[in-house]
C-alpha cells in the first residue's frame, strides 16, 4: 500500500468529499495505484486527509460509480485496471499541467479554458452582462442603512423581508403559490440539490432521475450513498411507462427533473407529462426535486405551465431556483419552495452545512427585486440571448449536411447536436479542442452505466456573443472534418 500525500481545503466551496475523490482519482491517474492494487481504508484515508470516514465513504462511492475503483465485499477498495494515464476524456491540459480533466471535471466546471479557446463548454452567462455598477449601489445602499447588522448570522431559512420577497417574486414570476414560510434561502441552486438529499435521502435509497442529466445533482446524491436510477428522456419529457415501471418496482423516494430547457438535452415537458409525473408522486409517496435554472430565457411563446411546482396541489414538488444566470455569475444564492412536510428537515439540513446564507447578499437582492430590477435585466438578457440564439440555431444548421441532427429549443442557453453514426462526443470534445473550441460530450451526464452514452455533444452558448458563436459552431464542423481525414475517410468538410 503505498502512502500517497491528499491535500483537501477546508477554505474550498468545493464538498470535501469532491476534493478527496478528485485526490484520489488523479493519484490513480499518475499510476500511484495500479490495476488491482488495494487502496487505503476508510479509517487511513480519513485521517490522512483530515476529514471524517463519512466523507470518505462518500468520496470512494463516487469514484466506483464512475468506474476507477472496485468495493469488494469485506474486502477494500481497489482501482481498476486500465486507469493509469487514462486519455478517453481529454487530450488538453487546462491549468495544472500534466493534469487531464475527467469528465465530471468537466461537469463540475472545475475545469478552465485557456485563454484562445472559444468556451462553448461554460453553462454561465459571461459577466459582462451583468449589472455590476447597479449592485454596487444596491450593497451600498444596504451598508449605509443597516451597518454592521447586514454581517451577522441570520435566521436558517433567510432573512425575513427577503424571504417575502422571493416568495412574491415567485407568484408572479413562475405561478406558484406560495408565502414566506415555504421559503428558504440557499447558498446557490447547488445547495438546494445538496439539501434535498440530506433531508431525504440515505444508504440504498433510490432517486429516479432523467437521463442524461446533470452529473452535479448525480454526485450529490452518490455521495447520501443513494442509488440513482436512469429514466430514458423523449422528444416531450421522460418516458411515462418506465417511470411507472420504476415508481413500482423500485419505490424511489425522490425524483430528479429539469422540466424546462433540459440540462443537457434542451427538452421541454408538455403539461401531460407534467401531470402524470405528479399524480405518480402521490400514488407512489415519493417526492420531486425541480431544477429551475433557465425558465425565463425563452425566445418565443414561453411554454406553459412555467413549472411543476405550479402544479403542485399535492405539496410534493421541492422547487430549487439559483439567481446567478438572470443576476450575476458567482452571486451563490438560491431559493428553495418547499413543500410543509419538510419545512424541519430543511432547517435541520442547512444548519449541519453552514448555519446560514450571506446576509449581506441577501438584503442587497432583496431591494433589486423589490424595485423590479430583475426585470429590466432579464428584458436585456432575452434580447441579447434572443440574437445569439439565432446565430446558434443557423450556424447548426448548417452541420446538418455532415450528419448532426438537433431540434431547436426555443430557449436556454444551449443546444443538443446528435452526431454522426461513429463518432463520439469525447472523440469530437479531443478534435474541437485542436480547434481552439471546447464543447461537452455526453458521456459527461452518463449515470451508472460504466459505458455511458457519447452520441451528442452539449454547445453552449452561455459566454458568447452572435459571431463568436457562429465561428464557433463552424470550428465544430471542422473537427469532424478532421475525424474524417484521421478515420481515411472523404473529409465532411
Amino acid at each position: 500500500m503505498r502512502n500517497v500525500p491528499i491535500r483537501i481545503s477546508a477554505d474550498s466551496e468545493t464538498p470535501l468529499y469532491l476534493q478527496l475523490a478528485d485526490a484520489l482519482r488523479r493519484a490513480i491517474r499518475e499510476g500511484a495505484y495500479p490495476g488491482g492494487e488495494k487502496l487505503p481504508s476508510i479509517r487511513r484515508i480519513a485521517d490522512e486527509a483530515g476529514v471524517n470516514p463519512a466523507t470518505a465513504v462518500s468520496a470512494y462511492r463516487i469514484l466506483e460509480r464512475e468506474g476507477w475503483v472496485e468495493a469488494r465485499a469485506g474486502s477494500g477498495v481497489y482501482a481498476r485496471s486500465g486507469m493509469r494515464g487514462r486519455t478517453e476524456h481529454a487530450d488538453h491540459d487546462y491549468g495544472d499541467p500534466g493534469r487531464r480533466p475527467a469528465l465530471s471535471d468537466l461537469a463540475s466546471g472545475k475545469v478552465l479554458v485557456p485563454p484562445g479557446v472559444l468556451d462553448m463548454a461554460a453553462g454561465a452567462p459571461s459577466p459582462a452582462l451583468f449589472p455590476v455598477s447597479r449592485f454596487k449601489e444596491l450593497l451600498d445602499e444596504v451598508l449605509d442603512r443597516d451597518g454592521g447588522w447586514a454581517f451577522g448570522y441570520q435566521e436558517s431559512a433567510g432573512w425575513p423581508p427577503f424571504r417575502e420577497a422571493v416568495a412574491e417574486y415567485m407568484r408572479d414570476a413562475h405561478g406558484i403559490d406560495c408565502e414566506a414560510a415555504d421559503i428558504r434561502i440557499v447558498s446557490g441552486a447547488q445547495q438546494g440539490i445538496d439539501l434535498a438529499a440530506k433531508a431525504l435521502l440515505g444508504p440504498r435509497d433510490s432517486v429516479a432521475t432523467e437521463s442524461p442529466t446533470y452529473r452535479g445533482a448525480l454526485s450529490v446524491f452518490w455521495s447520501r450513498g443513494a442509488e440513482t436510477i436512469p429514466v430514458p428522456i423523449e422528444g416531450d419529457g421522460p418516458a411515462i411507462d418506465a417511470m411507472e415501471r420504476i415508481v413500482r418496482e423500485r419505490k424511489p423516494r425522490l425524483a430528479y427533473v429539469i422540466p424546462r430547457y433540459q440540462n443537457p438535452t434542451t427538452v421541454c415537458w408538455t403539461e401531460t407529462k407534467m401531470r402524470g409525473l405528479l399524480e405518480m408522486a402521490e400514488r407512489g409517496d415519493f417526492y420531486v426535486l425541480e431544477d429551475d435554472l433557465l425558465s425565463d430565457l425563452s425566445y418565443g411563446p414561453r411554454p406553459a405551465p412555467s413549472s411543476l411546482k405550479a402544479m403542485d396541489s399535492g405539496d410534493r414538488v421541492i422547487y430549487v431556483r439559483g439567481f446567478s444566470k438572470v443576476l450575476m455569475p458567482g452571486l451563490r444564492l438560491g431559493a428553495v419552495v418547499i413543500p410543509k412536510a419538510l419545512r424541519e428537515r430543511f432547517e435541520a439540513a442547512k444548519r449541519a452545512t453552514d448555519i446560514s446564507t450571506d446576509g449581506l447578499t441577501q438584503r442587497a437582492l432583496d431591494l433589486y427585486l423589490r424595485r423590479g430590477l430583475h426585470r429590466d435585466q432579464l428584458e436585456r438578457l432575452g434580447k441579447h440571448y434572443a440574437r445569439v440564439y439565432e446565430a446558434a440555431v443557423a450556424a447548426a444548421r448548417k452541420l446538418e449536411p455532415l450528419g448532426v441532427r438537433f431540434v431547436p429549443p426555443g430557449g436556454g442557453l444551449h443546444l443538443w447536436l446528435e452526431l454522426p453514426a461513429g463518432v463520439s462526443g469525447t472523440e469530437l470534445r479531443t478534435a474541437c479542442l485542436g480547434r481552439s473550441v471546447s464543447i461537452v460530450p455526453e458521456a459527461v451526464y452518463g449515470t451508472d452505466s460504466e459505458r455511458p452514452a457519447d452520441a451528442h455533444v452539449r454547445v453552449s452558448f452561455a459566454a458568447l456573443d452572435a459571431e463568436e458563436t457562429a465561428r464557433g459552431l463552424a470550428l465544430i464542423g471542422q473537427a469532424l472534418s478532421d475525424l474524417g481525414k484521421k478515420s481515411g475517410e472523404r473529409p465532411l468538410l
